[in-house]
């Protein structure tokens, strides 16, 4: 799960490099979110769509759902 929020704060830092304005403020905004997301301090919902059943979220607080179907992802 942390791997995720660390891709996707890699992904802003590199925002941040070239940006400017409303954008680079708005991305400096959603960084410290992820950090709040990564330290705990603010909760997040991860949704994993994986029809081969590969990928897993162990944590006793789980909760699994009915996979999505195809035709309703594509929205």
């Amino acid at each position: 799960m942390e791997g995720v929020l660390v891709r996707i704060g890699d992904v802003i830092d590199r925002v941040i490099t070239w940006s400017e304005g409303e954008e680079l403020e708005r991305a400096h905004e959603l960084k410290a979110r992820i950090e709040d997301m990564r330290s705990g301090n603010e909760p997040f919902v991860l949704i994993v769509q994986d029809e081969d059943g590969n990928s897993a979220i162990i944590h006793p607080n789980t909760q699994k759902s009915a996979p999505i179907p195809y035709e309703d992802r594509m929205e």
